[in-house]
């Protein structure tokens, strides 16, 4: 599961659960429930038989085929992004071990999360910085210790020197 706008999105689900408009998970739901319950916590939840979980009696009647469950939450600098929610059918399944492992999975998760928000954040910024230099009317190129052109160059420079700089020598431009 995870959070885009105070909503949960099912990305893997074994459980069928009612949803709005086919995307969200409807807030009366028990998953809603467990998530919000880590939310508020931001803590794992290993529950080893849900019939006898205060917390979740009023569910015992709707889930019958689970029994015992581990709820990670995904949290990254104190906000949470999502969840991972593990359960089986029979009680007390899940032990120390599946929680470590679970949580080197999350571990996981959070980093590929992080770092798909920063590339998309890099290359927006790339973008416009881009578009500041394609539209300064000035000439601007970088090259490499071999002193070829690299890829990026502003537009002004295929003006200037009338040709595609990509992979020329700076030597060869400047002293033609």
């Amino acid at each position: 599961m995870l959070k885009i706008n105070d909503n949960y999105i099912i990305t893997v689900s074994t459980h069928s659960c009612t949803y709005n408009d086919n995307t969200y998970i409807d807030k009366g739901c028990f998953e809603y429930s467990i998530v919000n319950m880590m939310e508020e916590k931001k803590v794992p939840l290993l529950i080893a038989d849900i019939y006898n979980c205060i917390y979740l009696s009023k569910y015992s009647s709707c889930e019958g085929e689970m029994c015992s469950l581990l709820g990670l939450p995904i949290v990254h600098k104190d906000e949470m992004l999502g969840a991972v929610l593990l359960w089986c059918d029979e009680p007390d399944s899940f032990k120390r071990r599946d929680k470590d492992l679970a949580a080197t999975f999350v571990g996981q998760t959070i980093a590929a999360i992080v770092n798909a928000k920063l590339f998309g954040e890099v290359k927006e910024r790339s973008a416009a910085i881009k578009n500041l230099l394609n539209n300064a009317r000035q000439g601007f190129l970088s090259f490499n210790e071999d002193l070829l052109i690299d890829n990026e160059y502003s537009y002004e420079c295929e003006r200037i020197f009338g040709l595609k700089l990509t992979g020329l020598k700076i030597t060869d431009l400047l002293f033609r």
